[in-house]
């Protein structure tokens, strides 16, 4: 099975290859988020590109998975870009990732004279999930994916997660998932306005606590449990 290569960058994962992240999309359900530039928009804000931008529970699923391999990146010098191999001062190691295409060229500046960084990929670790938060957020998002949904960030909507039926391309949002804790207490004002935010948004707001002693390695589906909200007379046309 092709692992996916994620870099990991100040404690963010991070895909490279579009094909790899369609790979870890189609097969996984892993969606990520694009969050690198493109230059040839001129509305930057309107659409991005690589790199994918993964959450800490989807680095942590699909490493526990076995469907990614982490690594990080080092930096080894710099080079002109228009200089001759026999010209270049280069150590026997950097020549040597570079020829092992363990080694990444990237152009500094767009225009002339340019430069490029040498770097090579070294292992990488991940200490996802930390926090009694985080596990409870993991142990959430494990068991959703495990009933089929897709999921993506939820805070735009005041939500952890956002669950769809289908991949994100096709398909709106069902749900807005608020992880809380099981002994937890929500004032009718806080439950309120959450309600009006997924209503407001056609979405149902979901509610999901976690077993106080659930972990990263316990059975999720036994751990979590649910309440939904949704509008009496649904959703109108």
């Amino acid at each position: 099975m092709t692992l996916v290569q994620v870099q990991i960058l100040d404690g963010r994962g991070l895909i490279w290859d579009a094909a790899e992240a369609l790979l870890l999309r189609r097969a996984h359900r892993i969606v990520g988020e694009a969050v690198g530039a493109l230059s040839n928009l001129k509305h930057r804000s309107a659409a991005h590109g690589l790199p994918i931008l993964l959450l800490p529970e989807e680095v942590t699923l699909a490493l526990k998975k076995g469907w990614i391999q982490l690594h990080a990146v080092r930096l080894i010098g710099y080079q002109e870009a228009h200089v001759s191999q026999s010209d270049t001062q280069q150590s026997s190691q950097d020549i040597l990732a570079l020829r092992d295409r363990r080694a990444l060229r990237i152009p500094v500046n767009h225009g002339e004279p340019s430069h490029s960084v040498l770097s090579d990929r070294i292992a990488a670790t991940w200490n996802s999930p930390v926090t009694v938060t985080d596990q409870q957020r993991f142990a959430v998002f494990q068991d959703l994916h495990h009933q089929g949904f897709y999921l993506t960030a939820g805070a735009k909507f005041g939500a952890d997660f956002l669950a769809y039926p289908g991949d994100p391309m096709g398909y709106h949002a069902l749900y807005c998932v608020r992880v809380v804790a099981a002994d937890a207490r929500m004032g009718a004002l806080q439950l309120g306005a959450a309600l009006r935010g997924a209503h407001a948004a056609r979405k149902h707001l979901v509610l999901a606590s976690v077993h106080p002693h659930a972990g990263i390695h316990d059975d999720a589906l036994a751990q979590v449990k649910y309440v939904t909200f949704a509008p009496a007379a649904q959703f109108g046309a």
